[in-house]
């Protein structure tokens, strides 16, 4: 599994966005609303969640407007794992961004979900975000 250190920076300006739409399902209003402010800065069109059942109901809402989804892992109601699961189910095609801050000794523990290739380390720089966005764009 790819993962990208806190405070790592991006060799190079930062990444922009051409009003792809990113949905945001994290349950720390603070990390949730920044991250929304960086992308919507970036060109990004950006929407929320609070938990995994909203971030899957907005999934279902939004999903042929939906260019990528950025989970945390652990959330209530419904892990990021289980919305990863979900996700992959029903909207295949769905590209999707693990992120956390629990090390990998409690992510080991069943949260992180089979074929994930990429986990975004919290907390996060704002050029390591939009790069980590650019490059699930680009897969």
């Amino acid at each position: 599994m790819e993962t990208l250190e806190p405070g790592s920076a991006a060799a190079g300006p930062a990444a922009r966005g051409h009003n792809e739409t990113i949905l945001i399902a994290e349950d720390d209003d603070q990390v949730r609303l920044l991250a929304e402010r960086i992308l919507k800065r970036a060109g990004y069109r950006v929407l929320l969640a609070r938990d995994g059942d909203e971030a899957l109901a907005a999934v279902v809402e939004h999903a042929r407007e939906i260019n990528l989804v950025i989970l945390d892992v652990v959330m209530p109601r419904r892990s990021g794992g289980d919305v990863y699961a979900e996700i992959q189910a029903r909207f295949p095609s769905t590209r999707v961004l693990l992120m956390s801050g629990y090390s990998f000794d409690v992510l080991d523990k069943g949260h992180l979900p089979a074929g994930q290739p990429e986990l975004l380390r919290k907390p996060f720089r704002s050029e390591a975000l939009l790069r980590r966005v650019q490059e699930a764009l680009a897969r």
